[in-house]
């Protein structure tokens, strides 16, 4: 077919592979481990892609970048598990800028902290011990305890955290996803956890 690879890809869109790239994936070696990656920085901070191409980031660069994930920070009233999971999603997202997966595995350690606060705001509401994950969801719902009007999101949240748990493809989530991602659970960890939590 024409303007398709062998693969079935789309000819704009051809995966790069290199001697140090394999599937948009750095190959990780002791000479290039602490090597910014380059496809990281093409994200520009206010949002979209930089038009400049690839460039070995500056200092100033890599400072920014990684500020816009250290400078969301949670309150002290909240548990410390759910504390240590944000903190270990965050910094995971903040290594991204060295090693692009680490955007996805703390994006996926943030729906394991969605669902850890489902069940604990469950049953210390409900007075009821959880079972079903998506029964829960939908009884926070119900009782509005999530913020805001927006059932969708919290009922996409349950099934991000789905696809996370049983994976059919292995997917790259970009800078600005992991970002927007951090501050949603960011908003929702400080309204579950306004006042101080009693262990």
């Amino acid at each position: 077919m024409e303007g398709r690879s062998e693969r079935g890809w789309d000819a704009e869109f051809r995966i790069v592979e290199d001697v140090d790239h394999a599937h948009g994936i750095k190959r990780l070696a002791y000479d290039n481990i602490l090597a910014p990656e380059i496809a990281a920085f093409l994200f520009i901070p206010g949002g979209g892609l930089s038009t400049l191409g690839p460039e070995v980031p500056s200092e100033e660069a890599v400072r920014e970048r990684v500020e816009m994930f250290t400078s969301v920070t949670l309150p002290t009233t909240v548990p410390e598990t759910v504390w240590r999971m944000f903190e270990i999603a965050k910094g995971a997202m903040c290594y991204g800028m060295w090693f692009y997966p680490l955007f996805t595995l703390g994006e996926d350690h943030l729906s394991r902290l969605f669902e850890w606060m489902v069940v604990d705001r469950y049953e210390a509401l409900s007075k009821k011990k959880g079972s079903n994950l998506h029964a829960m969801v939908e009884w926070l719902i119900k009782h509005k305890c999530f913020p805001e009007d927006l059932d969708v999101r919290w009922r996409a949240m349950y099934k991000i955290r789905n696809i996370v748990s049983h994976p059919e493809i292995q997917h790259l989530t970009h800078p600005h996803q992991a970002l927007r991602h951090l501050r949603q659970m960011h908003d929702l960890v400080a309204h579950f956890y306004l006042e101080p939590y009693a262990q």
